[in-house]
């Protein structure tokens, strides 16, 4: 970065032509760097644009807003943003800010932690929808579920599965830009796995249910990996349910039976049969150790089989010892 530094102030010192790029590439070396006042840094350069009469774009707040949304400084964000809502208003067409603009607006928001985090984000959402120049995206709604996960609120995956199934409405109403892929539901089945709603797990169950059904019916985006499959064995394993185990163990044998078959939906790595384990650990079912034991060889032998990443480990082994 100091190089970076020293190397425009040289080109500013010889008279050497710089272009708004030239900003732009030292914004960028501030903003994705380590320094906490990197994004001040960015801000700076944003505003010192004028002296040099190089007009800054909706790509240089851009820049801006992604060095505080890195910082998870959504007040920043937010202002930046409001300013050019604000330019854009006045006429000033090159300030309209992006689907991108309002997006890093809600990774900030995501990134913060503050108790209002989630409505504020669903009012930067809210605002998309009321502006004619911009349109709705999955990344924006992905950027509102990530806010809602990260909030821990007690509802937040009924309130991820809300936002999840208006994704669904929007796309079979003809919006192709909000298609919601893998990522959009494994955060959601996160939701559920940390929820302590009741129904959580049935919630859990049911996405993973629906995302297997709507890769048979021809959505390719819609591929259950393993962070999903652990995701709902988690969700049993906190439900409390007595019938937590017997899920587990059906989940476990569906993504072997994956492998089996050449099926893109995963097969079980470590973090599932752990997850299982888990479940098992957590029950009040008899043979306990049995069971675990049955999972660690269930490991051992995918191992043997050459998928490396079902190797039992240390979380394995400590599992199985706390639930004897």
């Amino acid at each position: 970065m100091k190089c970076a530094e020293d190397m425009f102030q040289e080109m500013k010192d010889n008279n050497v032509p710089i272009s708004q790029i030239t900003y732009h590439v030292l914004m960028n070396i501030y903003g994705k760097s380590k320094d906490v006042n990197g994004a001040v840094k960015v801000e700076e350069l944003l505003r010192s644009m004028d002296i040099d009469h190089f007009k800054p774009s909706e790509f240089s707040y851009n820049i801006c807003m992604d060095a505080y949304a890195r910082r998870g400084d959504h007040r920043k964000a937010t202002s930046l943003l409001e300013e050019m809502i604000s330019l854009a208003e006045k006429g000033n067409r090159e300030f309209q800010p992006t689907i991108h603009s309002f997006a890093s607006v809600v990774n900030a928001l995501a990134k913060s932690g503050d108790a209002d985090a989630v409505p504020r984000a669903e009012a930067i959402v809210q605002k998309v929808e009321e502006l004619d120049y911009v349109s709705s995206n999955s990344i924006l709604y992905n950027s509102l579920i990530d806010c809602l996960v990260k909030s821990r609120h007690r509802d937040n995956a009924a309130q991820a599965e809300e936002i999840l199934l208006r994704m669904e409405d929007m796309n079979r109403s003809g919006n192709s830009n909000v298609r919601p892929n893998s990522y959009a539901y494994s955060m959601v089945l996160t939701a559920c796995a940390r929820s302590k709603e009741p129904g959580a797990a049935e919630r859990a169950n049911r996405i993973m249910l629906r995302m297997e059904q709507l890769f048979k019916d021809g959505n390719s985006d819609v591929v259950a990996n393993s962070r999903c499959y652990s995701a709902v064995i988690t969700a049993w394993a906190r439900s409390n349910s007595p019938d937590a185990v017997d899920h587990a163990f059906t989940l476990i044998d569906r993504m072997e039976q994956n492998g089996r078959d050449g099926s893109p939906h995963s097969k079980p790595d470590a973090h599932c049969y752990n997850a299982c384990i888990h479940a098992i650990a957590k029950s009040q079912q008899r043979g306990k150790a049995r069971r675990c034991r049955e999972v660690l060889q269930r490991m051992s032998a995918a191992k043997d089989d050459g998928f490396y990443e079902a190797a039992p480990n240390l979380i394995t082994y400590s599992t199985i010892l706390n639930g004897e």
